[in-house]
């Protein structure tokens, strides 16, 4: 082949562009190999401050403040390279480093870790199959999460596994995903477990049905059960999420269960419930109004120790803007947490949190 031939064919599919996506830009598409790369992620940064009310059963009172400061708010980047092989079989490898904070400076920027590095291979029509840390089929069960900074959709349920296989697979309205994983001495933030894991494993299925051009509802289901070796402690998490969008109204709603058994002596038991709703209104393409709602019980049931319970119910607003449509993003949050305190069915603390955040997000 002539030179001006293999320049005619090759130079338009490896100039940059950007993809219609606000996840990825892709670096390069050659199309006679079938391959693919691309940089993921997104730069997260926010200016925050909040205040704090802690009023104790001897009526005594403390109102710590935290002055604003400029924040990192999971800022991360990546790559995934994609390769196919034809008749619809393809590869692929993804790997993803974020910024954390590892001292007492609060801008988060002290440290970069590994957050996601898998690989595998799929099929079109039979689903795909990856080992490594992933974020898993449980990241797609709740429909709350959709907020900036301040969300109060922490979920029971994890969706960062670390050093697990799974198989995910799409049909037509469905898709559904299992997933298992041995050993690992690590947690999502890539940082030593105390109590190392022995095994984890789980799964969730999705449901999307669109009515019409104006009416759509998504609904998951999603389990995890993790055990873990020093004292044989295991954890099971059962989650349950559902959204509606009319034009555009969205609401969603996430339910949660997490059993602890034996997580600080043996008998003890530790049961979590966590309730969330949103509403989301979409003013037009490039503004959007959202408010968050949650409620929370964590309760310890101990033989030789204390017994615990806190309950608790927190809520968040806020409104965001594109100033650049699918790539920058600005908003402003306020989120305000509630939560009692007993112990051996004694009341010890109530407190108040009042959180404010200004916050930029550059997506590419």
């Amino acid at each position: 082949m002539k030179i001006t031939q293999v320049k005619n064919l090759l130079l338009p599919s490896l100039l940059f562009f950007y993809s219609a996506s606000t996840s990825a830009l892709t670096l390069f598409d050659i199309e006679p190999s079938k391959t693919k790369l691309e940089l993921t992620g997104s730069m997260r940064v926010n200016i925050s401050g909040s205040s704090t009310r802690t009023e104790y059963a001897d009526n005594s009172v403390q109102r710590p403040h935290q002055s604003p400061a400029f924040t990192n708010d999971s800022s991360r980047f990546g790559f995934k390279l994609t390769q196919e092989l034809g008749d619809g079989i393809y590869t692929v490898g993804n790997v993803e480093w974020r910024f954390r904070g590892t001292s007492d400076s609060r801008h988060n920027f002290d440290d970069i870790y590994t957050r996601q590095l898998n690989a595998g291979f799929g099929h079109k029509k039979y689903g795909e199959l990856l080992y490594g840390n992933i974020l898993s089929i449980a990241d797609e069960i709740r429909r709350t999460d959709l907020a900036n900074d301040l969300t109060i959709s922490y979920p029971l349920l994890p969706a960062l596994q670390r050093r697990i296989l799974q198989y995910t697979h799409t049909i037509n309205n469905w898709r559904f995903g299992v997933f298992y994983g041995g050993k690992s001495k690590r947690n999502s933030l890539g940082l030593d477990l105390t109590n190392k894991r022995k095994n984890v494993w789980g799964g969730g299925i999705v449901y999307t049905h669109k009515f019409n051009e104006f009416n759509s509802t998504k609904i998951a289901f999603g389990m995890i059960r993790e055990q873990f070796y020093n004292p044989q402690t295991n954890q099971t998490t059962y989650s349950m999420g559902g959204s509606y969008t009319y034009r555009s109204t969205t609401i969603g709603l996430d339910l949660e269960q997490r059993r602890t058994k034996n997580r600080t002596s043996i008998n003890d038991k530790r049961l979590e419930n966590d309730m969330r709703l949103v509403l989301v209104q979409q003013l037009n393409p490039d503004w959007r109004l959202y408010g968050q709602y949650g409620r929370n019980l964590n309760k310890l049931q101990s033989q030789l120790s204390d017994s615990t319970r806190e309950t608790g119910h927190r809520y968040t607003v806020g409104i965001d803007y594109f100033v650049i449509p699918q790539y920058v993003k600005l908003f402003t949050e306020f989120r305000q947490d509630y939560r009692k305190h007993y112990v051996n069915q004694t009341f010890q603390r109530k407190t108040k949190e009042n959180t404010t955040a200004v916050g930029m997000r550059i997506y590419w």
